[in-house]
């Protein structure tokens, strides 16, 4: 099975990521991870730091070292998280975002049978039934819409996860090649240079085109002269 592989990050694997950063982390005295706290109301959303997670290569893997990283550095996040993944993704989910918002209501059955909490907010690129916000995609798949929302909402850490923009990163489910990913990579270029300060990715061509998110960087105070914030329309369809 696809699954059986990916596991929670363990304590020794966060004292590595720790020793990865020089010694300039620590971890709690009793060794003990502790998870950043995550605001449960839709007044509160704002976090340190995006995780959008998408549905390529091992995208829960990846979350749980994302998550790991900013547990090292005392940062808090939120979760963006795009398609099928929002049907089986544990926890809370701050931001649910799909460019195939009629596939939402099959997303949502899968959901309720596993007793997973729904996503505070639900993005789509239209107004639509059930969803509370929408703003215009980029072209680049929900990858770079759930990337756009993020900067929209004023993140400046982006840590992409299951987002690697390859035809090899092969759908957690489907298990299959991505053949559009080639096409929808032109939508990155588009805006590669805007986004290069302010996003990191575990995997793939992201990876390679904006890097990996290390300490340094989840720590850096990063500038942000034209941020986008405020510049859409985000009134969704209530439900």
């Amino acid at each position: 099975m696809p699954n059986e592989s990916r596991r929670s990050i363990s304590t020794d694997m966060l004292v590595e990521l720790v020793k990865l950063s020089n010694g300039a982390l620590a971890l709690p005295a009793d060794g003990a991870p502790t998870m950043p706290t995550i605001h449960p109301s839709l007044s509160a959303l704002q976090a340190d730091i995006a995780i959008c997670i998408g549905g390529g290569n091992d995208p829960i893997a990846e979350f749980e070292t994302a998550k790991a990283l900013c547990v090292a550095t005392g940062k808090s996040y939120a979760v963006f998280a795009c398609n099928s993944i929002l049907a089986t993704l544990p926890g809370i989910i701050t931001h649910g975002i799909t460019l195939h918002p009629d596939l939402w209501q099959g997303w949502r059955s899968l959901r309720e049978r596993t007793g997973h909490p729904m996503p505070l907010r639900l993005w789509a690129h239209r107004p639509y039934p059930l969803f509370t916000d929408y703003t215009k995609d980029w072209q680049g798949s929900s990858g770079l819409f759930a990337v756009k929302i993020a900067r929209e909402l004023g993140y400046t850490h982006i840590i992409l996860c299951g987002i690697p923009m390859t035809a090899e990163g092969r759908h957690f489910v489907r298990e299959q090649l991505w053949h559009e990913a080639d096409g929808f990579r032109k939508g990155w270029a588009r805006v590669q240079g805007s986004l290069r300060p302010f996003v990191r990715s575990m995997s793939g061509w992201t990876k390679e085109h904006f890097g990996f998110p290390d300490p340094a960087w989840l720590v850096a105070d990063i500038a942000d002269p034209y941020p986008m914030k405020g510049l859409h329309d985000h009134s969704g369809v209530k439900a």
